[in-house]
């Protein structure tokens, strides 16, 4: 009886084993197609990281010449700025010097036009005493002639 055992122990032993090789082997071909789906999804991580990679190096030489761009309009900026600056430094002594000038300017205009119109008075003055002494010659000369013909008479 004891071999009987010991014979039933053995056979229940091998099916047991039977059992879990046939179970480990669908399990081991659930785990490979596991492990391939894995591996083909770890490939397509890696490509894309690979993609990001290549992305942020691109990314990075367009952030540097945008760094340069930036920079050389910051440049012109600051030169506008300065030139600007100075240009209406110079407009507000501009102003302060129109009025000044304009008020110059006015008074200029006032003299020549009261000196024009003296001129235009003496002109006038001088044309009546010239006319005067038209009258007074062609008196004299008539006065003359009178005084002439007096003396021959």
């Amino acid at each position: 009886m004891h071999i009987y055992h010991v014979m039933k122990g053995w056979i229940v032993f091998l099916i047991g084993l039977l059992l879990f090789a046939c179970t480990n082997s669908k399990n081991m071909r659930i785990l490979d197609k596991d492990l391939d789906t894995l591996r083909s999804r770890i490939n397509i991580l890696q490509k894309e990281n690979d993609s990001i990679k290549n992305e942020v190096s691109d990314l990075r030489t367009k952030n540097q010449e945008l760094k340069t761009d930036l920079s050389l309009l910051f440049d012109n900026l600051e030169s506008e700025i300065r030139t600007f600056s100075t240009d209406f430094e110079e407009y507000k002594e501009f102003r302060k010097k129109a009025p000044e000038e304009i008020y110059r300017f006015k008074e200029e205009m006032r003299d020549r036009l009261r000196l024009e119109e003296r001129r235009g008075t003496q002109e006038e003055r001088f044309t009546e005493i010239r006319d005067r002494l038209r009258a007074l010659d062609g008196n004299t000369d008539r006065l003359l002639i009178q005084t002439n013909s007096w003396s021959n008479q």
